[in-house]
């Protein structure tokens, strides 16, 4: 009767086992398939049957639905060829694809927020920074590895004279023609390190540099050395 054989092509047989689908856009979920109902394939998830068109899947599930029919005998019903998805047409009241295990999981998208413009960056970024986050971060924080070290003092320049004959210290307003206040020698010239001599036309006098440590925070003090020697008898 006709009228039976084209009621049975449209009741398909039991569903097929569960198996992984796939859209044109890579995503995944999990149904069992039941059949066509005219370009739309039917599918069955935890009791609830929804659709999408034949063209809404991969290659592949359209070659297994292609398979399915054929082997059912209603293969005149598909499309001749695979063809590509326009956009997924769902028919009201149908749901989309269902949840499943398989399905990819995606991160939510980040919001954008416009970053600040090269323009007065420099003056700025600083404002911006909460006061939270600039104790937090990790340059600001105090390293645990080890127990705190004071802050080194900051380093002074001073002028040191000193007395070749007893290498002692001179006042800073010690000038030539006066006397070691160490040895008493008179001091009547100035001695560099490469020989010349300050204070005579012609004659030049260099500089030696030396470090010199003391007190409480280690104080670097750059030391002008002038070797000066003594020319004048004691008394």
């Amino acid at each position: 009767m006709p009228a039976r054989d084209a009621k049975a092509e449209n009741q398909p047989l039991d569903p097929e086992p569960a198996r992984v689908w796939t859209d044109q856009a890579g995503r995944s979920f999990v149904a069992r398939f039941v059949g066509m109902k005219g370009t739309r394939v039917e599918l069955l998830k935890d009791r609830l049957r929804f659709s999408h068109p034949f063209t809404f899947f991969s290659p592949a599930d359209q070659q297994y639905v292609r398979d399915e029919m054929n082997r059912r005998g209603q293969g005149h019903v598909l499309p001749s060829q695979s063809t590509e998805p326009a956009a997924p047409s769902f028919v009201p009241g149908e749901p989309a694809i269902p949840p499943s295990d398989t399905s990819p999981v995606e991160p939510a998208a980040v919001p954008w927020e416009p970053q600040p413009s090269a323009h007065g960056f420099g003056m700025k970024s600083n404002e911006s920074q909460p006061a939270s986050a600039a104790s937090g971060s990790p340059e600001s924080a105090p390293s645990s590895s080890g127990p705190s070290q004071p802050a080194a003092p900051e380093s002074a320049s001073q002028t040191v004279y000193l007395c070749k004959n007893c290498d002692g210290e001179l006042p800073s307003d010690f000038q030539l023609g006066q006397r070691c206040p160490h040895c008493n020698a008179r001091i009547v010239y100035e001695q560099g390190g490469d020989g010349g001599v300050a204070g005579f036309p012609g004659i030049a006098a260099s500089r030696w540099p030396i470090l010199v440590g003391g007190g409480i925070g280690a104080l670097v003090i750059i030391v002008i050395l002038l070797r000066v020697i003594a020319a004048a008898t004691r008394n």
